[in-house]
C-alpha cells in the first residue's frame, strides 16, 4: 500500500530543514564570533617521557615556539593556526610528531612525541646523533645525552649537516643514476635504429641491377655492371664500418649501464650497512645490561667492502671484534655467555682482542 504525502506533510519537511539550516548558520556564526572575541586562556605543552634519552620537555617547546613567532599565548583563538603550530613543531629535528587542539574555553593543548636517540656518530667531520628509526640529526643543539658513541673510519652516504632519514640521503644520487640509465637507453635505441637505418639503405643497393637496352653496346652494358658492383662494394664496406662503430658504441654503453647498476648496488648496500648499525645500536640501548657495557661501537669499511663493527666495553681493558654488520644479536648472547663463563674466572684483563666473527666461536689474543 503506498503512502501518500500531501501538500501539507512536504511544506512541514521543507519548514523543518530550514530551521536545522538556520539553527546550524547560527550556530557556525556564534561559534566563529566567540573565537574572534575568546582569548587563549591557557597552554599545556604534554611531551612524551623518554626516560634517560629525552631530547625536549615543555620549556625546550615553548622556547622554540618563541622563537619561531608562534607562542600562543595573549593571542585570540582565531589568531591561532593549528595545523602550522603543528608544523612548525615538527620542523624541530629531535620532535617525531605533534598534535594541537583548542577547546571551546580557550585552552590549547600540544602534545609532542620526541624520537629517541639510540647513538651518537663522531667520526671526522660528523657529529650527529642518530634516532632508533634512522633518522639523524645534529648533535649542537645542547642535547647531552648519555649514548655508545659510533667512531672509525667510515664515510657515509649523507654529508654532515644532513638532517632527515639515513635512507633518504641516497635519494637524490639514486635519481641521479636513474637519469643516467634512461639516458643511456635513449641513446642505445637510437643506435639500433641507426643499424636498421643503414641495414635497409645496404638492402636498397643490393637490389639494383643494371638493364640492357636494345641500343646498349656490349661495353657500354659490361661498364655499367662494373659500375654497379663498386658501389655495392662501397655500400657494403660503409656498413661494415658503421656497423662496427655501432657495436662499439653498444659495448660502451652497456659498460655505462653496467657501472650504473654498480653504483646502484653499492648505494643499497651501503644503506642496509647502516640499517644493520642502526638495529644493533638500538638493540643494545634496549637492552640494560649492554647499553651500560657499551660505550663505543667501531665501524670500517661500507660500501665496496662489507661493514665491520667493533665494540669497546666498559669492563675489562679489551675490544671486542664483532665482524660484518650481520646477526650481531647472536654474537652479543655469545659474548655474555663468554662473559660468564670465562673472562669471570681468567680475569677480564687477560685478553686485549676478542673476535666473535665466525659464528658461535670467541677467538682471543
Amino acid at each position: 500500500m503506498r503512502m501518500r504525502v500531501s501538500a501539507k506533510d512536504i511544506l512541514g519537511y521543507g519548514l523543518m530543514w530550514a530551521i536545522v539550516v538556520v539553527i546550524v548558520l547560527w550556530a557556525d556564526g556564534s561559534a566563529e564570533e566567540h573565537r574572534q572575541q575568546q582569548p587563549i586562556t591557557s597552554f599545556d605543552i604534554v611531551v612524551d617521557d623518554a626516560g634517560t634519552e629525552a631530547l625536549i620537555d615543555a620549556a625546550y617547546i615553548e622556547e622554540w615556539l618563541v622563537l619561531h613567532d608562534m607562542h600562543p599565548v595573549g593571542r585570540m583563538m582565531a589568531d591561532v593556526d593549528l595545523a602550522r603550530l603543528e608544523q612548525v613543531l615538527a620542523e624541530h629535528s629531535a620532535v617525531l610528531a605533534a598534535n594541537a587542539y583548542m577547546t571551546y574555553d580557550g585552552r590549547l593543548v600540544v602534545t609532542v612525541s620526541q624520537r629517541r636517540a639510540v647513538a651518537r656518530l663522531r667520526i671526522d667531520g660528523y657529529d650527529m646523533y642518530v634516532a632508533a628509526d634512522g633518522y639523524l640529526f645534529p648533535a649542537t643543539d645542547g642535547y647531552r645525552l648519555s649514548l655508545p658513541v659510533i667512531t672509525g673510519e667510515y664515510t657515509p652516504l649523507f654529508k654532515a649537516d644532513y638532517v632527515g632519514y639515513h635512507a633518504n640521503s641516497a635519494d637524490e644520487m639514486l635519481s641521479d643514476i636513474d637519469d643516467r640509465l634512461l639516458d643511456i637507453e635513449r641513446r642505445r635505441v637510437e643506435l639500433l635504429e641507426k643499424r636498421e637505418d643503414i641495414d635497409a639503405a645496404l638492402r636498397r643497393v643490393e637490389k639494383e641491377g643494371v638493364e640492357r637496352g636494345v641500343f646498349t653496346s656490349g661495353d657500354e652494358y659490361r661498364g655499367r655492371v662494373e659500375m654497379l658492383k663498386e658501389r655495392k662494394a662501397m655500400a657494403r664496406r660503409v656498413h661494415a664500418e658503421a656497423e662496427r662503430e655501432i657495436d662499439v658504441a653498444l659495448r660502451a654503453l652497456e659498460d655505462e649501464r653496467l657501472q650504473a647498476t654498480l653504483e646502484v648496488e653499492h648505494l643499497r648496500t651501503t644503506i642496509a650497512d647502516f640499517d644493520y648499525l642502526v638495529a644493533f645500536v638500538d638493540y643494545v640501548c634496549n637492552d640494560p645490561f649492554w647499553r651500560a657495557e657499551v660505550v663505543q661501537i667501531v665501524i670500517s669499511g661500507g660500501g665496496d667492502t662489507p661493514l665491520q663493527i667493533a665494540i669497546v666495553p666498559r669492563s675489562g681493558n679489551f675490544i671486542v671484534d664483532m665482524g660484518h654488520a650481520e646477526a650481531l644479536e647472536g654474537k652479543l648472547a655469545t659474548l655474555s655467555t663468554f662473559y660468564e663463563r670465562t673472562l669471570s674466572n681468567v680475569g677480564w684483563d687477560t685478553y686485549k682482542h676478542i673476535s666473535l666473527r665466525y659464528d658461535n666461536q670467541v677467538v682471543c689474543r
